[in-house]
């Protein structure tokens, strides 16, 4: 489970039909092999790593469904300890779909979204794009569109503010709503 609070950002190093390698940051000391890390929210288990890199086996699937084969540079979460703080919201690192970046006016950033997840959308409801957490400024249904408000804190520690128009990104529907619509509570 992951809180999408962003520890860092890394650049791709290489990718294959298979694999998925990435630089490894500095201060990701404590790495062992299987560990899952969200990288730009799509949890994925570590296969290797060394003093430079990080690698990740990746399955059709995965590229299939996730904006992994077409970023450039990743936002990356190590799991939640039970021991650590809980700042975030609920993220399991499930790509639901992925959406695509309109445009920025102001601190406002506006998504494009598929339209079967419209249904989870809330005003002041959460979602996580590329593993950040974030909380629903406005929600346009009819449109398949939502915005964000995104802090300066926010712009520099995730991959968020270098975002051209069009980009796809990863997005993962609050899994509180998720659940509530399954139960029509």
């Amino acid at each position: 489970m992951f809180t999408g609070i962003i520890e860092a950002i890394s650049p791709l190093q290489k990718k294959t039909e298979t694999t998925l390698c990435l630089l490894r940051p500095k201060h990701f000391s404590d790495l062992k092999k299987g560990q899952s890390i969200a990288v730009n929210g799509a949890c994925l288990s570590i296969v290797f790593f060394d003093k430079k890199t990080i690698s990740f086996d990746i399955a059709k699937e995965t590229w299939a469904r996730t904006n992994l084969s077409t970023s450039k540079e990743y936002n990356l979460e190590r799991a939640l300890l039970v021991t650590g703080r809980f700042e975030g919201h609920v993220v399991l690192g499930h790509v639901d779909g992925v959406g695509k970046f309109m445009k920025r006016e102001g601190e406002r950033y506006h998504f494009s979204l598929p339209s079967e997840l419209m249904k989870y959308m809330t005003e002041k409801g959460s979602i996580t794009l590329n593993g950040i957490s974030l909380t629903l400024a406005s929600v346009f249904p009819e449109e398949s569109r939502i915005e964000v408000a995104i802090i300066p804190t926010t712009e520099e520690e995730t991959n968020i503010a270098s975002l051209q128009e069009g980009a796809e990104v990863n997005v993962e529907a609050d899994y509180m709503a998720k659940l509530l619509f399954q139960w029509n509570v």
